[in-house]
């Protein structure tokens, strides 16, 4: 990985994802139930396995509540602030969230809750969750998908 022609260091962008991963908690599992990418692209693009294409940094940032472009920015050598946690007063303000079930096979249900702030964010939430379908769609393995939006 490393720098390319374009002077993108993606080092830099995996060593802040990293970051920002363990001051969230979180592991690449549960990016990947954030709305990530697969477990083992997210552990390509940390370990230098690979450079990300534009829809993995989407799906990044998304799953992270990062503002959309920022790996870019940062592996092009910009400064771009951790974000902040949430405090105690905001932790208690209610979040949107859109939640997700599919299921293959009768009885057997995958679910995801997934948080957003405003309409854009809604959005890129809905795009990134029917590009999923649509890999799924294509695997022929049939299911269905309903989606329901409320608060937290």
């Amino acid at each position: 990985m490393g720098r390319n022609s374009n002077d993108t260091d993606w080092a830099l962008a995996a060593a802040y994802v990293e970051k920002v991963m363990h001051s969230q908690g979180i592991a690449n599992a549960e990016l990947h139930r954030r709305g990530g990418p697969s477990v083992n692209t997210i552990g390509d693009f940390l370990n230098g396995v690979r450079s990300p294409d534009p829809s993995t940094l989407r799906k990044i940032e998304a799953g992270l509540r990062l503002e959309s472009g920022s790996l870019r920015r940062i592996a092009l050598g910009e400064d771009v602030p951790m974000p902040s946690q949430l405090s105690e007063a905001s932790a208690s303000v209610p979040v949107n969230v859109i939640e997700v079930t599919h299921s293959r096979t009768p009885g057997v249900e995958t679910r995801w809750r997934v948080p957003f702030d405003g309409p854009d964010d809604r959005e890129a939430v809905v795009r990134l969750i029917a590009e999923a379908m649509r890999d799924v769609a294509a695997t022929g393995d049939g299911g269905s998908v309903e989606e329901s939006v409320s608060d937290r």
